[in-house]
């Protein structure tokens, strides 16, 4: 009974969420950030949405968001400084979203099965030389489980504005 238990445990958490290797970006593309950003005390990240810099709370999640992450969570203000970072691995994730009624209510309405939304999100982690603290670059956004795929290229572009370039390394 106990190994069923298990073997159900395991098929049903591979079952909400899945890493793909596909994606528009690749290793040693690089991610030019193109002025400097500021990370608030006590945080290791900075979103970004529609081009400009966004409180994580002010994200809505149903639309392309970017951000970058740090390694180390400071009680003061971190800057990640205007430099060149070179893509070093590249991930794609999906996951299940589970709305809360009083969240989105429309959503949490028509959810079928508990499931929202999927999450779609592409990970790409990221080198500099002169701020090695800095690791990743994470796109995402949410997605009707039934109509949906990762952010593309363009998609991303868009979502990272002026602030930063995703170059392909061809």
């Amino acid at each position: 009974m106990k190994k069923l238990f298990i073997l159900v445990l395991t098929i049903s958490t591979l079952g909400c969420a899945s890493v793909s290797s596909y994606s528009d970006v690749h290793i040693n593309d690089r991610i030019e950030l193109n002025q400097n950003l500021g990370i608030q005390p006590n945080d290791a990240r900075v979103s970004i949405q529609y081009g400009k810099v966004l409180s994580h709370a002010a994200i809505k999640n149903y639309y392309p968001h970017c951000w970058f992450v740090s390694w180390q969570r400071k009680d003061q203000p971190q800057i990640i400084h205007k430099d060149i970072f070179i893509i070093t691995k590249v991930r794609q994730l999906t996951s299940v979203v589970r709305i809360k009624s009083g969240a989105y209510p429309l959503a949490a309405l028509l959810s079928q099965a508990g499931i929202s939304a999927m999450e779609y999100t592409t990970e790409m982690e990221i080198y500099s030389e002169r701020q090695a603290v800095i690791k990743k670059l994470i796109c995402s956004h949410w997605e009707d489980p039934y109509n949906a795929s990762h952010l593309s290229l363009q998609s991303m572009q868009k979502t990272l504005g002026d602030i930063a370039t995703i170059r392909s390394s061809n």
